[in-house]
């Protein structure tokens, strides 16, 4: 069994398609995206089993249907397996230091600039199109211009380490792409499940009359039988379509020219129709019936989950390889049914930049109250939040509470909730979002009162990396302890808040997290902090490699070094990561060491330099420094086997050992000295001991 799986796209890494590849299919690295320059070469890739699936764009809910990929889906005869609706959400970005009011150029796709117009104007910049979104965000960063912006993808901006000026920029939030995921084997594992809605989607046509009321009589075959029909396109009948209606005909007679009534019309299509439901049910079974009565073609070109639901034979290809997420990204919160809200009263205990940052999105669906040592009235106000002095007014804080999220440095965490008293913390779900996990839950296990529920999380992003939207980021969890059914109703809607948001939702233990978490957290800072003790810092002649080190520096060092020092003492894993690292360290190093060094072949007679890198002709009227050629004598005499002692280039700048003195004493009184003549240093000297 292959240990990937390969889905084609068409673009550049950092498209909107690879953007719904991974939010549909989940980020794992066993799902490999792999961009072609059209949609012809990524339908044929999944066509010659290249790859295991594609994920194309089919319409877009502001430029409409994408015709390419209607006629390519005929022509390749691929089958339609799922499907996802992206929220097309256009960021600013720049090379890293440059500010908003230094662009002058916005460059982009034509629709994304049009769809971003206002936003560009208001700037005061030009717009000027490009060929593809990410392939502007690359143009910029191999550039590097400073005074341009590109509109792309954020995830463009991670490729090509841009900044992301602003998000979402477009002018009109309603901006969704659909996009078909595609296999080259129909799913007949699929049939109607109940819960899940299916879309059945088919082409057909008239291809040799058209009789008045065909239309009519078609779509007839579907509305008498109430069946919601969801899109209709039409498309010219082409080659495509006659040699597909000839293959069905396997080999009987048939005449494609078209009838005297026909031929005046000149005109023939093809109808693309999308119906809610799946094609074994008992009324689009006979709709189709009822259909091929009167059409000389029709061809199903699938039946699949909606709202990016992903069963049958997808859902098993990814699980083989250990990339299905229980909870994937799906479709958009515009698109996506939304669950009845319940306002929870939830206390945040710590209300410092992290504690602010979460009850700035917790606010907008529940009461949420802050408490902390120092005074943060005023910016809870501004949040739409409660502020509790935690000397002064601990026990209203407490009153009526449902939930407590402890928001508290590792280091001091176990310190706090000691000095809260224990009756406060009575039929609370108590909630902690601490970046190490096995410590916390240890804590609370042994501290908190029995009456207490316990959730771990750890919403892995912060004040700068979710300050725009937390769709696609992590968010850990586990339940560690639920005391009643209510407690269970409770964390639900708390973690819904985060679902809501549009987080990936990863449920594990506090054990694999924190195994996962020092090879990947803590290894990150501890790079970071290393090459800050280093003074790594920005030059004139960065690589784009060298640039991601300093910003690691930035972002890592940007973090208080308590949490640091958290993460490596409080997680029992981190001391291994340290040494690996030494050993990996030394291991290089001597592999370093035990490298031979390669040295040049000199140039032979027949091949002398000179031919090879011709010279200026004035170089052969300069004549040698002769302390050039002593210092030749002396090497070749060296190779000889001679011992040789040397201080033609003027005065040693270190102290010679004693055995080189005596050496040069002895060659003085020898006249075995040999001293070079420069012109004019005799004259200099007189005129020297003249002034003097």
């Amino acid at each position: 069994m292959k240990g990937e799986v390969k889905v084609a796209y068409q673009g550049m890494p950092g498209a909107y398609s690879e953007k719904a590849t991974r939010q549909l299919l989940g980020s794992s690295a066993n799902v490999v995206a792999v961009g072609y320059p059209s949609f012809d070469e990524a339908f044929q890739a999944v066509q010659r089993e290249d790859a295991d699936f594609g994920v194309l764009p089919i319409e877009n809910s502001l430029g409409g249907s994408i015709h390419a990929n209607y006629d390519l889906l005929l022509k390749f005869g691929l089958h339609i397996v799922g499907e996802y609706d992206l929220r097309v959400e256009h960021s600013l970005l720049a090379l890293p230091g440059v500010a908003l009011g230094d662009i002058k150029t916005v460059i982009s796709h034509p629709q994304a600039l049009a769809q971003c117009a206002h936003t560009i104007a208001a700037i005061g910049a030009k717009p000027r199109a490009e060929y593809d979104t990410a392939g502007s965000a690359k143009m910029l960063a191999d550039h590097q211009w400073r005074d341009t912006a590109a509109v792309a993808s954020d995830l463009a901006a991670e490729y090509y380490g841009l900044q992301v000026l602003r998000r979402n920029v477009e002018d009109d939030d309603g901006n969704f792409t659909r996009f078909l995921l595609l296999s080259r084997k129909p799913d007949l594992g699929l049939d109607a499940k109940a819960g899940t809605e299916f879309k059945t989607s088919l082409v057909f046509s008239f291809m040799d009359s058209n009789e008045r009321g065909q239309l009519y009589k078609a779509l007839s075959a579907f509305s008498l039988r109430d069946i919601d029909m969801s899109k209709i396109e039409s498309r010219p009948w082409g080659h495509t379509a006659k040699q597909q209606y000839h293959d069905s005909l396997a080999g009987g007679s048939d005449d494609f020219s078209l009838s005297p009534e026909s031929a005046r019309r000149k005109y023939s299509y093809l109808f693309y129709v999308d119906l809610i439901g799946h094609q074994t049910d008992d009324n689009i079974i006979n709709a189709l019936r009822h259909l091929r009565e009167f059409c000389k073609f029709v061809r199903v070109l699938g039946s699949y989950p909606t709202k990016g639901k992903l069963l049958g034979e997808v859902r098993k290809t990814l699980e083989a390889v250990g990339a299905y997420q229980a909870n994937p990204v799906t479709a958009s919160p515009a698109i996506a049914p939304q669950p009845k809200a319940v306002r929870l009263n939830i206390g945040i205990y710590g209300f410092g930049n992290f504690g602010q940052f979460l009850a700035k999105t917790m606010a907008k669906g529940h009461d949420v109250r802050g408490t902390s040592r120092t005074d943060y009235s005023t910016v809870a106000a501004q949040l739409g939040c409660k502020y509790y002095s935690s000397e002064t007014q601990l026990e209203q804080f407490f009153a009526g509470l449902d939930v407590l999220v402890l928001g508290v440095s590792i280091l001091s965490f176990e310190g706090v909730l000691s000095k809260i008293p224990k009756h406060l913390l009575e039929n609370l779900v108590i909630v902690d979002v601490l970046s190490v996990k096995t410590h916390p839950k240890q804590i609370m296990l042994k501290s908190l009162p029995e009456s207490a529920s316990i959730l771990c999380t750890h919403p892995m992003f912060g004040p700068e990396s979710g300050k725009y939207s937390w769709r696609g980021l992590p968010m850990m969890y586990e339940t560690v302890r639920i005391i009643s059914g209510e407690h269970n109703h409770v964390m639900d809607n708390f973690l819904r808040i985060f679902e809501t948001e549009m987080c990936r939702m990863l449920e594990m233990t506090c054990e694999s997290h924190d195994d996962y978490a020092a090879s990947s957290q803590f290894l990150t800072h501890l790079t970071g902090r290393i090459l800050s003790v280093q003074g790594v810092k920005n030059t004139p002649i960065d690589t784009r490699g060298f640039k991601n080190l300093v910003r690691l520096v930035e972002d890592t060092c940007k973090d208080s070094f308590d949490l640091f020092q958290g993460l490596y003492k409080f997680n029992p894993n981190s001391e291994t990561q340290i040494q690996k690292f030494r050993e990996s360290l030394h291991e290089v190093t001597q592999q370093l060491g035990s490298q031979p060094v390669a040295t040049k072949a000199p140039f032979s007679d027949a091949n002398p330099m000179t031919e090879k890198y011709p010279q200026n002709p004035l170089l052969g009227k300069i004549a040698a420094s002769k302390t050039v050629v002593i210092h030749g004598m002396a090497k070749q005499l060296e190779a000889e086997g001679k011992q040789v002692w040397s201080l033609c280039v003027g005065e040693p700048d270190f102290a010679p050992s004693e055995r080189v003195l005596k050496a040069g004493m002895s060659a003085m009184e020898q006249g075995k000295v040999k001293y070079t003549d420069v012109k004019g240093t005799a004259e200099l000297r007189t005129l020297i001991a003249q002034l003097c």
